[in-house]
């Protein structure tokens, strides 16, 4: 779950460090596997960042997108919507409203 944060969707990552983050930026990259678990990381190292990151994201679970094809009717990201998908977007729920 922790990588497919940091490789996100389409380019994006679904998780950013800030510089105040020092223990994480200093440790994660430099984890190894475990040689008899390959989903989690050699104990023996320094893993206490990675561990409390690893919580804080395994308590938001994220399934990543697929790729809407065109006509496929799947949610477009909020970054890919036009002007004009915003406006036909706020005409349905009008339109919704009224037949309610």
């Amino acid at each position: 779950m922790l990588r497919q944060r940091l490789v996100g969707e389409r380019g994006r990552p679904m998780l950013y460090f800030f510089d105040c983050c020092e223990d994480s930026i200093r440790t994660i990259p430099t984890l190894q596997h475990d040689d008899h678990d390959p989903e989690d990381v050699d104990t023996e190292a320094e893993d206490h960042a990675y561990d409390e990151t690893r919580y804080a994201v395994m308590s938001r679970p994220w399934i990543p997108h697929t790729v809407p094809l065109p006509g496929s009717g799947l949610p477009k990201l909020p970054s890919e919507l036009t002007i004009n998908d915003l406006i036909t977007q706020r005409q349905e729920k009008r339109l919704a409203k009224d037949y309610e």
